[in-house]
């Protein structure tokens, strides 16, 4: 890129960042001057908005408003002695620099113009205020020697701050690891206030939907209790003055609601940090969920929405009591988002239907800044939900997803980051700084038991429960072998979810996923000889003997109910042009039947013309006919538990 040329009668030093005309001498920023240089390479073509920016600002996120403040800070000193436009302005289309434009050096340019010691005149030039080049070339022909000198040693300068800018964010190194909590109970949802002083989080009791939401202090570790009741909290963010601290209140654990509606709850910090408080609503939601409440400023809040199957980015007056949506995904789901105050705009990580994640960025005004693919490394969990968290300071974005950590640049590029951690990790959040990173990292400790079934005769008598998997990490899910004696499970012991078999003596682990998977279920074949398992939103079939293999379908697998190994067909939910639904697959052709819409916790299949279904409402419906019927002797007998079907019979866990 050059360092010296001229717009018609302005002699541009980007070495100095300064506009010089004749006798007078402007300072311009860097990023104005580049803009300017890059309409000067082009000049006379129209650049449109989004090309100025990814030229200038390459490695930054900016909104069009920083374009334009650059490019009124150009016009204010190259237009205030022409009464011609010198930066053209193409309505929805972008600028054009319409000056003549020369990269000659000063004497050349100078010699260039002058002809029989008349003035020469071109475009964007005033002659009317009685200016000659012929004045500036000499004065630079006097001062060359000197101009040289200071040129190189600042140049030198310039480019060493030039090179550190414009790289890619520097690899993240950690360099030390430590503990925070050490208690019996849970803790979730980690997060800084903005000022970094105290640590947010959420302990969880002996109920593990029940919690309160507490402080820790990052000097002295001293923790606060903030919440005056337990409830079912997350997402708790402190405004930017510390003053009030909203959350998301969810329904009881115990409780199955209408809908899963969620209410945005505040409390006064700064007296919650001497005694804890009760908490008021801010905003309750009528038909739809609210999650991850980040102020925006003192009075205004950024809140993820769901409604049916649309993810939205609303922003909440809290002053007004009034929302608006800032940004709506047409398909496909809205994994996180953070909000840059240096550059006023909204990073989004967004999954479309197809299972592809993409870093976007929106200014405040709702127009889309940026739009980036992931592109995750080799053998990486495509579908597993992201976390997301920037740091300023250092111009990083550090994400998780399937319990590892990641670095992920502004194009897109994710590149795995080594923590000396074998357990996973998640909900990464970076201190004001830049300089610290907060984690969540554990095991959930659960193990598999066994139990004889009770005779009618006998169901008051106490069940002795016996140990069947045992293990320091998570051991669940598990189902018998039909027609043999192994049992199959869950259990994430080496770090990954895997489908393990134990015939009561011995276990072994059958399944290879990837690290980072996520399991959703696994069924066993009819003959017992293969296991079909839901892994990373793909169905693949384990034989017990034999080479595993993916079952091919084009959407993305989302619950699976039911497997016929025979007549290759499942039935499960699918996600299907951004809307789920559930469906009766057939996996030889890569087709399905589209059977229900609604939100379907559970289903049974036993024959084409009999399938019982068990909505998000927890309620009983027959498919198989024009359409659903509700089956009301099984009103309030559903629940998260829920059901088995043995010999033709359902049996269910009420609440």
């Amino acid at each position: 890129m050059a360092k010296q040329y001229w717009v018609g009668d302005y002699f541009i030093d980007i070495s100095r960042n300064q506009v010089k005309y004749h006798d007078t001498t402007d300072t311009l920023p860097p990023k104005a001057l580049r803009v300017l240089t890059y309409l000067a390479e082009h000049q006379g073509r129209v650049i449109s908005y989004d090309e100025l920016l990814d030229a200038v600002w390459q490695d930054a996120i900016v909104t069009p408003n920083t374009l334009q403040r650059s490019i009124a800070q150009l016009r204010k000193v190259l237009e205030k002695n022409n009464d011609t436009a010198v930066i053209k302005t193409h309505t929805k289309q972008g600028y054009s620099l319409e000056c003549e434009v020369n990269w000659s050096s000063p004497e050349e340019h100078g010699e260039a113009l002058e002809t029989n010691g008349e003035q020469v005149i071109s475009p964007c030039s005033s002659a009317d205020k009685n200016t000659r080049r012929t004045t500036n070339t000499r004065w630079f022909q006097r001062s060359h020697g000197i101009i040289f000198i200071s040129l190189a040693l600042i140049t030198i300068l310039l480019l060493s701050v030039y090179s550190v800018l414009t790289q890619k964010a520097p690899a993240v190194a950690f360099e030390e690891l430590r503990y925070l909590t050490a208690t019996d109970d849970k803790e979730y949802g980690a997060r800084y206030t903005p000022d970094g002083q105290h640590i947010l989080f959420q302990r969880y009791y002996e109920k593990v939907c029940i919690n309160d939401i507490w402080a820790k202090d990052t000097q002295t570790l001293q923790e606060i209790k903030l919440t005056a009741e337990k409830g079912t909290y997350r997402g708790q963010s402190l405004s930017p003055d510390g003053k009030t601290l909203v959350f998301i209140r969810e329904h009881d654990c115990d409780q199955i609601p209408s809908t899963p509606c969620h209410t945005l709850m505040k409390l006064n910090f700064q007296r919650a940090l001497h005694q804890p408080q009760a908490s008021t609503p801010v905003l309750e939601c009528a038909h739809s969920a609210i999650r991850q409440p980040k102020w925006l400023n003192n009075q205004q809040i950024l809140l993820l929405q769901q409604q049916d199957d649309q993810w939205q980015i609303i922003v909440y007056s809290v002053s007004e009591d009034a929302s608006s949506v800032l940004y709506r995904a047409e398909s496909g789901v809205i994994h996180d988002f953070v909000y840059t105050n240096l550059s006023d705009s909204v990073t989004i990580i967004r999954m479309d239907a197809e299972g592809k994640h993409y870093h976007e960025v929106i200014a405040m005004d709702g127009t889309l800044i940026s739009s980036h693919l992931v592109q995750w490394p080799a053998n990486t969990p495509k579908r597993a939900s992201v976390a997301l968290t920037y740091a300023s300071e250092t111009n990083q974005y550090i994400m998780s997803s399937g319990g590892l950590l990641y670095q992920l640049s502004r194009d897109g590029t994710v590149t795995p980051l080594t923590i000396p951690l074998s357990t996973r990790v998640g909900s990464p959040d970076i201190h004001p700084s830049g300089k610290r990173l907060l984690l969540i990292s554990g095991q959930y400790d659960s193990d598999i038991a066994k139990l004889p079934l009770p005779s009618r005769s006998n169901l008051a008598q106490p069940v002795e429960l016996s140990s069947f998997e045992r293990s320091i990490a998570y051991d669940d899910n598990a189902k018998f072998q039909p027609n043999g004696q192994q049992v199959a499970l869950i259990s994430s012991r080496t770090g990954t979810q895997q489908i393990w078999l134990s015939d009561g003596e011995r276990t072994r682990m059958l399944s290879d996923f990837p690290k980072g998977s996520f399991l959703k279920g696994f069924h066993w074949s009819q003959t017992g000889d293969a296991i079909l398992v839901l892994g990373n939103y793909e169905a693949t079939i384990y034989p017990l003997e034999g080479t595993p293999f993916v079952l091919p379908f084009p959407h993305a697998i989302t619950d699976v109910f039911h497997w016929n190994q025979e007549q290759q067909t499942l039935l499960a939910n699918i996600v299907h042009n951004g809307v789920n639904q559930l469906a009766l697959l057939n996996t030889k052709e890569q087709s399905f039947e589209g059977l229900s819409h609604k939100t379907i916790k559970q289903a049974h299949y036993f024959d084409p013309s009999t399938i019982v279904l068990m909505d998000n409402q927890y309620q009983f419906w027959l498919h198989g006919g024009v359409e659903d019927v509700l089956i009301p002797e099984l009103n309030n007998q559903g629940s998260t538990a829920g059901f088995v079907v043995y010999k033709d019979t359902l049996y269910g866990i009420n609440r």
